[in-house]
């Protein structure tokens, strides 16, 4: 379970006021990513959630038996092995990297942040920040979505080297052991050779003395 609610099957025509409406007299709704037919909810702790579900389960909305089930919280991030990235998700699609700064550096250091669309990366300095982090930020609300953060899933130790890394900018990723992408080359001195000499030779008229000369056209032969 999660504090994540997956909400739908309510009548046509449900609002955002609908849904708080409906959950409000059994627990506080901290966020809301409404759809036309389904949405998340997010509630204070996970065993509200818990105990939230039971009760609304099958209840009507708009007259339709509304289903609640637990958001699967997995997309990009993982829920075992702590990292220092953290995974952000459920993130607006139009957030800057300054918001997520604003909404983490009360709470840690930002050392980057890799901004993707929906989603964004935040790096750390530790494994016990970002421990802590992680549990103190999990459902924050950032204009009205429920912040879902997970651990980042990087190469395990067992890659070694050979796990994927980020080139430096402006160059090529390049796997160790492997052939570069791209070779650097070897210039090789050029051996010019000096062009045949050419000599301008006037084109070879030939005349012929049997042919009349013919005067202009616009005057009369004589």
């Amino acid at each position: 379970p999660t504090k994540h609610l997956h909400v739908s099957n309510y009548g046509p025509g449900t609002t955002e006021e609908d849904i708080a409406g409906f959950f409000a007299p059994h627990v506080h709704v901290e966020g809301m990513v409404f759809k036309q037919t389904f949405c998340f909810v997010t509630v204070p702790t996970v065993e509200e959630a818990v105990a939230t579900r039971d009760k609304l389960q099958g209840q009507e909305l708009n007259g339709s038996p509304v289903g609640i089930e637990f958001v699967r919280e997995r997309a990009q991030g993982s829920n075992g092995t702590p990292s220092t990235k953290l995974y952000v998700g459920n993130v607006p699609a139009d957030a800057t990297p300054e918001e997520i700064v604003g909404v983490f550096s009360p709470h840690c250091k930002v050392e980057q942040v890799m901004m993707k669309q929906g989603y964004c990366f935040v790096q750390t300095p530790d494994l016990e920040t970002a421990i802590r982090v992680r549990g103190e930020l999990q459902g924050h609300v950032l204009r009205g979505k429920s912040l879902i953060i997970n651990y980042s899933r990087e190469p395990s130790a067992a890659a070694g080297a050979g796990g994927a890394h980020l080139p430096p900018a402006g160059s090529f990723l390049q796997r160790p052991g492997q052939v570069p992408l791209l070779q650097p080359l070897h210039h090789q001195p050029l051996h010019h050779q000096p062009r045949a000499h050419l000599h301008h030779q006037p084109p070879h008229v030939h005349h012929n003395p049997h042919l009349r000369h013919r005067p202009p056209f616009d005057q009369p032969p004589g």
